[in-house]
């Protein structure tokens, strides 16, 4: 698997992932394929990026060439977003084609097909550039053991997660009442924290990083960083954790996060920064 998380403020969105890919034929027998490849693209077109987690790769076993690589698929896609008018555009012909591509390829076991992708952009309404999550995914839940029987879909998260007003369709959370009163709730201090992938240990250290800084603000000590780089950290402290955890007490063989940690962060006027050279998408 992995774990990719993405953070959103008023301030900037950010974007963290692993590289660990592996391809098995169950929980501990698998090969590890890749521990350096970065799993964040750019969308330049808004000020936007995508990190996926899921399938990442497929090889024709017999020959072993190269049918698929998620990572070149979703490049692709970014370079092309130009053609489109708006973000939830983008999205959902991606999810399409991604559905379409994904059920042409020669895997036999359903669940090896499921995939899901963090899609942040800024939407300008009034002027001013909001941001928000897409998120494209054909799993049916958390435990990543079930997919969803319409295939991949989209989703706008923001709104949802910062008002948990669940009475709301979200077919109009688009709409420019629903993106204010996000840009409201995050103005007001309001801090949005995706993740996906290992999603019980990176609440795990997630919740410890912010318990030691919510120790910190009540004793008074606590330096409120609000620049792109606090951001970028942390997206990727509680990856780094699980993935030191995995690495140094988990039993040999069931590690599924690891290897070069890579981040991103894109601040409302599309200024993008990285140590891991992932702004240079």
């Amino acid at each position: 698997m992995t774990v990719i998380s993405t953070v959103i403020t008023q301030f900037c969105t950010a974007h963290a992932s692993d590289s660990m890919v592996t391809r098995g034929k169950n929980e501990k027998d698998y090969h590890i394929l890749d521990l350096k490849s970065t799993k964040i693209v750019c969308v330049r077109r808004w000020s936007g990026a995508m990190t996926y987690f899921g399938l990442a790769v497929c090889d024709d076993l017999k020959t072993g060439n190269r049918l698929w690589s998620t990572l070149e698929w979703l490049r692709s896609q970014a370079n092309n977003a130009t053609q489109f008018n708006a973000p939830e555009e983008f999205a959902r012909d991606l999810a399409t084609k991604l559905d379409h591509k994904i059920n042409s390829l020669p895997i036999t076991d359903e669940k090896e097909k499921g995939i899901g992708i963090h899609f942040t952009a800024y939407e300008d309404v009034d002027g001013i550039p909001i941001p928000e999550f897409f998120h494209i995914t054909n799993f049916a839940n958390v435990e990543y053991k079930q997919l969803l029987p319409e295939g991949v879909r989209v989703t706008r998260e923001t709104y949802n997660n910062l008002t948990n007003d669940g009475d709301s369709p979200r077919s109009r959370h688009g709409e420019p009442e629903y993106r204010r009163e996000v840009r409201k709730r995050l103005s007001s201090g309001g801090m949005l924290i995706f993740n996906n992938g290992d999603t019980d240990m990176f609440n795990i250290a997630s919740d410890a990083i912010r318990g030691i800084m919510n120790e910190a603000k009540k004793r008074n000590i606590l330096q409120p960083r609000n620049d792109p780089k606090a951001h970028r950290e942390l997206a990727m402290w509680p990856i780094e954790l699980v993935a030191k955890v995995q690495k140094n007490f988990i039993k040999s063989g069931y590690q599924k996060v690891g290897g070069d940690l890579h981040n991103l962060s894109i601040t409302p006027i599309g200024e993008y920064a990285s140590e891991t050279g992932d702004d240079r998408c």
